[in-house]
């Protein structure tokens, strides 16, 4: 049996914080994991929600690993919020990656706290999207309560380390205020819900 060649398939391994008080540099170890050299990728850099720095970085050859950074990209990260990095690569000119799962990667940059940010769309009605950290992989528990204190939906989801974006489908409850709770590690965070 012959194996599958990946043509394309960049990859980010690792994203490394550089810390100068309340500043942060972020950099990325990124390796071509594809059979063709690559003349140039780039690099999408965002903290938090924020807006992605985009730099064009030179040259991949297949199996290599490259140190990606923006030597002049430099954020002030207030101590008591609530934030992260993410790097994600993609080829410069357009080629498909033939392994879109592993282009992304995303940090907590406050490693030892669990954040859960407000689900949205609030009202919603068929979709909600719940955005958070975690400070490690592990199981994150998402019960649903109605208005009279039925519960609606327990489901849970296996998280990784940094970002994770959960999305539960919502079509089949009914209109109404909900209570949502989000529970890791025995933590919780609740959060108030309106489905149209």
């Amino acid at each position: 049996e012959i194996p599958e060649v990946v043509l394309d398939d960049g990859q980010v391994i690792e994203v490394i914080p550089e810390w100068d008080g309340n500043f942060v540099r972020i950099k990325a170890l990124v390796q071509n994991n594809g059979y063709y050299t690559v003349n140039e990728f780039e690099s999408l850099t965002s903290l938090g929600l924020n807006s992605p720095l985009k730099q064009i970085e030179q040259l991949a050859i297949p199996g290599a690993e490259y140190r990606s950074t923006d030597p002049s990209a430099s954020w002030y990260v207030d101590p008591k919020g609530q934030a992260f990095a993410c790097v994600e690569v993609s080829l410069a000119d357009g080629t498909k990656d033939e392994v879109p799962e592993n282009d992304k990667r995303c940090i907590a940059l406050n490693a030892d706290r669990f954040v859960v940010y407000d689900p949205y769309p609030n009202p919603g009605s068929d979709l909600l999207t719940i955005r958070m950290i975690l400070p490690d992989a592990d199981v994150v528990n998402v019960l649903l309560y109605s208005s009279e204190g039925q519960l609606v939906l327990n489901k849970s989801y296996n998280g990784v380390e940094g970002f994770n974006q959960l999305e539960v489908n919502t079509t089949s409850f009914s209109a109404g205020n909900y209570k949502i709770l989000v529970q890791y590690g025995g933590k919780e965070t609740t959060f108030s819900w309106v489905k149209n």
